[in-house]
């Protein structure tokens, strides 16, 4: 069962992490027929906390997502196995997984190289909130402090 799902999840471009040790006193997954309930996981990168808060709230539904694509692309490209931090943190870096926001790199600081685009936010003929690409404003934008970055 798992190659079938493992070989679904590829087809769609989809990769799952491997459960992080725990940060306290409880189980980081439980499993339960085919479902796996996890809690309080977190993202840690070189030992640093990152993607702090809520999707929704202080994260964009867009960085949630793709930082779970970018987990999920390093994860595949390790087949899994992140006892191969190098391996995993090249794999990272390499940032391999189609972002929902556009072209995607990551600088030499590990901050996005992106385009950006001015949006608007509008409610529809039917009186549901939407959004819409008014312009780009910049393309390939990096971070203005990558070239002081020595990471």
């Amino acid at each position: 069962m798992a190659g079938i799902i493992e070989a679904r999840l590829a087809e769609l471009g989809i990769e799952l992490p491997d459960a992080p040790a725990p940060k306290a006193n409880y189980m980081p997954y439980v499993v339960s027929g085919n479902l796996a309930f996890m809690s309080g996981q977190v993202t840690i990168w070189n030992g640093e906390m990152k993607y702090i808060g809520k999707v929704g709230a202080d994260l964009t539904i867009e960085q949630g997502y793709d930082a779970a694509r970018l987990i999920g692309s390093a994860l595949a490209a390790v087949g899994g196995n992140v006892d191969e931090t190098q391996a995993f943190r090249a794999a990272l870096r390499q940032a391999k997984f189609e972002s929902v926001r556009g072209a995607f790199r990551f600088g030499p600081n590990q901050h996005p190289v992106q385009d950006l685009y001015v949006r608007e936010v509008f409610k529809d003929g039917e009186g549901n909130y939407t959004n819409r690409t008014v312009k780009k404003v910049f393309t390939d934008h990096a971070d203005a402090y990558a070239k002081d970055c020595k990471m």
